[in-house]
């Protein structure tokens, strides 16, 4: 345990100094912000967000298709509107943890005039 800290200690130097020789850009800084707001936020917060769920029936093959607008890569399919709602659900919980594990931005829902 105290050799992690150690460890943590020194990354955190290094990574200071980097930052200090090579500044970040606007753009940097600002994802540097999103992923440290990211990681104060859990899975619940996150699910009681508004997301834009688009479902598509499958004329062709029966069933439906979703995906979560903000959330790329997000989707999923079933065969009953109730099945949907259910998968779409997992699969947003599933899109977030990774998120989450792996400090990646998650989007939070535009409202709906980002979608006019």
């Amino acid at each position: 345990m105290h050799g992690q800290k150690i460890k943590a200690n020194y990354v955190k130097e290094i990574t200071d100094k980097l930052e200090e020789l090579f500044p970040l850009t606007e753009q940097a800084l600002q994802d540097k912000d999103d992923k440290a707001r990211t990681m104060n936020k859990t899975i619940d917060y996150y699910m009681s967000l508004p997301y834009a769920v688009i479902v598509i029936p499958d004329s062709e093959e029966g069933g439906y298709f979703a995906k979560v607008q903000e959330l790329p890569g997000c989707m999923t399919q079933a065969e009953t509107w109730e099945e949907v709602h259910i998968m779409i659900k997992d699969a947003m919980q599933l899109w977030l943890e990774s998120a989450i594990e792996f400090g990646d931005p998650i989007p939070e829902p535009q409202g709906i005039g980002a979608y006019k």
